[in-house]
C-alpha cells in the first residue's frame, strides 16, 4: 500500500514540475531548450526528493539549465505547494538524467561489435 502511495506522489511531483518549468518559470536562457522530468525520486518520510531531467539542447545547455533550476528550487517548491496537496513538501534536488546518452553509448557499442561479427 505505501509503495502505491509514493508511486502516486511521484508521478504527481512529475507532472506538476513539468508544468511549472514549462510554463511558470521565466527565463531568457531556457528558451529554445527542451527540458523533460523523467522522474521523481521522494524519501518515504516526503523530506526529500530527486527530480531527474532531461536536457534537449546545444551546447552546454545541460549545465545552464541544471544551474537554473537548482537556483530556481525555493520558487518551484513554492509552486508545488499549490498545486499538490501535502502535508509536507519535500526539499528539492535537480539531477541530469543520463540514461539516454548512456542508451546510445550501449547501442553505438553494440553495432560495432556486430559489425565486426558480420566481417568474420
Amino acid at each position: 500500500m505505501a509503495k502505491f502511495r509514493m508511486e502516486r506522489i511521484n508521478s504527481e511531483l512529475q507532472k506538476a514540475i513539468a508544468d511549472i518549468i514549462a510554463n511558470k518559470l521565466r527565463n531568457p536562457e531556457l528558451e529554445n531548450i527542451i527540458i523533460s522530468v523523467t522522474d521523481v525520486d521522494t524519501a518515504a518520510d516526503l523530506s526529500y526528493a530527486k527530480v531527474l531531467v532531461s536536457v534537449l539542447g546545444t551546447g552546454n545547455a545541460k549545465d545552464i539549465v541544471l544551474a537554473i533550476l537548482n537556483n530556481a528550487k525555493a520558487f518551484i517548491r513554492k509552486e508545488l505547494m499549490h498545486m499538490v496537496r501535502l502535508r509536507t513538501m519535500p526539499a528539492l534536488d535537480f539531477r541530469l538524467d543520463e540514461s539516454y546518452e548512456k542508451g546510445q553509448k550501449i547501442i553505438k557499442l553494440i553495432d560495432t561489435i556486430s559489425g565486426d561479427n558480420d566481417e568474420n
